[in-house]
């Protein structure tokens, strides 16, 4: 058998493109003949070319302009950010306070992948003695290293007044530094009348930052969750007492709208995916994956459960000690390609990852992650499907690895590593990374201050904002 120093070299950094990069140094480090490929910068363009594939950031430089230093620490970081996560490495790095001329309560919070900007949406009041009423304000912030003493805010929009902000969701526009943020507010009046959708665009590499609204859409009730598939950004609306889910689907380029509803079922469905071919939902009751088709009449009905084998295919008509806690759904960013879903589901006794092919059209894996994190459930109301605000993570991100990291409102991290080869069952690492002291912590020991979290594997960065503006920034390993 020949030596892998008579391999062309073409050949071998073609090897080393399907391999992880740890793998790959420790290929390329063996002997002087490969180390010439390891300090060349092909080897390190073609890892971060890989990387910026999988999780695809947003960058004010093109990457081939980059020394290759630069494109040795690039490659290095996702890498050394898991590590980081499984050795409970994780230091503070930050903490100030977003400044602004008026009063603001902060409702969510998206770092753009990448790791330079954050898109905030709060509530804001003029700070003066006569107080007004409250509007909706949308601002993209630079947290670009070194961090200054106080970030900066490079855009600011306020938004329709009457409404109250809810939630955003982040896409990539048509250029390597467009970004689309999409917003969801709902009638401060009277919630459940009505909800303000609005799609707006902003270029980070403009000298001057602005948001652009490009498309707007006011429904006649609550929209309680918001989300993009494919080219389309979809609103589900709250039906509680009823066993069915609705949404609307809304291709906000063409202005075409679709309203969409599930059957009755035997338990409370929550929306997975959702387009005009398919609705996949999880039944909380029975706890297994429903995928509903439009029949010939029009209305959508179910064809086929997905079910792990922990669970039963059919409820035997016993109560549960606890519902399922609504599943997260990781937000797909760059959704137009990215077709494949995953989302955690927490029961009682255990976490699921449902690792979902196109939508759920194609294959549904179930991966069973233990669960001695029993602080999730709601301990004043245990068959609440919300489970307890504090613990409960309200997204998750995926690594370059395909691991699930999530961070909730109290500070502890959980790792959920990817399940190998054909294994339904899978190990999670979880700590607390929160330096609390009494004065910042209730009667319970739970962070009194709600802290909205945000995670970027590419630049490894953990973070949350409080609804008070105090933004924390830690490092893991770096």
């Amino acid at each position: 058998m020949p030596a892998i120093t008579t391999v062309p070299h073409e050949i071998v950094l073609e090897i080393t493109k399907s391999a992880a990069l740890k793998d790959s140094i420790a290929l390329l480090t063996t002997c002087k003949a490969l180390y010439e490929l390891y300090e060349a910068r092909p080897f390190w363009m073609d890892q971060v070319l890989r990387l910026k594939q999988r999780l695809n950031p947003l960058l004010p430089y093109h990457v081939g302009s980059r020394a290759i230093e630069e494109l040795k620490s690039v490659a290095r970081n996702s890498s050394i950010f898991e590590t980081a996560i499984r050795r409970e490495e994780i230091r503070l790095s930050y903490h100030g306070q977003l400044e602004t001329h008026m009063s603001a309560d902060y409702w969510d919070v998206k770092i753009v992948p990448g790791g330079r900007w954050l898109i905030t949406l709060s509530a804001e009041i003029e700070t003066q003695e006569v107080p007004t009423e409250f509007h909706p304000v949308l601002r993209a912030w630079c947290i670009a290293p070194p961090v200054p003493n106080s970030p900066l805010c490079v855009a600011s929009l306020e938004l329709r007044p009457n409404f109250m902000p809810l939630e955003l969701c982040l896409q990539p526009g048509n250029s390597a530094s467009d970004l689309l943020v999409l917003v969801n507010c709902f009638l401060s009046t009277a919630p459940s009348q009505g909800s303000y959708l609005q799609v707006l665009h902003i270029d980070m590499a403009d000298e001057y930052p602005h948001f652009t609204l490009l498309a707007d859409h006011q429904t006649d009730r609550f929209c309680s969750g918001m989300g993009v598939e494919g080219q389309n950004l979809v609103a589900t609306f709250s039906n509680q007492g009823r066993n069915f889910s609705e949404a609307l689907i809304w291709d906000w380029r063409r202005d075409e709208k679709v309203s969409v509803q599930t059957p009755n079922a035997a338990g409370l469905l929550w929306f997975m995916a959702v387009s005009r071919d398919l609705i996949t939902a999880w039944n909380s009751n029975t706890r297994c994956i429903e995928v509903h088709e439009p029949s010939p009449s029009g209305a959508y009905e179910r064809v086929r459960n997905h079910a792990p084998r922990s669970t039963p295919h059919e409820h035997d008509g016993e109560t549960h000690s606890g519902q399922s806690i609504v599943p997260t759904v990781i937000e797909s960013w760059n959704s137009s390609r990215d077709l494949d879903q995953v989302a955690l589901a927490h029961l009682e006794e255990e976490t699921l990852r449902i690792d979902m092919e196109n939508l759920g059209a194609g294959r549904i894996k179930f991966t069973s992650y233990p669960k001695d994190n029993t602080y999730m459930q709601d301990p004043h109301d245990v068959s609440s499907p919300y489970g307890n605000e504090h613990e409960v993570p309200s997204d998750c991100v995926r690594t370059a690895s395909g691991h699930l990291l999530d961070l909730s409102f109290s500070g502890r991290l959980t790792l959920y590593l990817a399940p190998e080869g054909g294994s339904e069952v899978g190990e999670c690492i979880s700590y607390g990374v929160y330096d609390t002291n009494p004065n910042d912590t209730t009667a319970d020991g739970l962070v009194s201050d709600r802290r909205i979290a945000f995670i970027c594997p590419f630049s490894g960065i953990v973070g949350s904002i409080s609804e008070t503006g105090h933004l924390f920034i830690w490092q893991l390993g770096l």
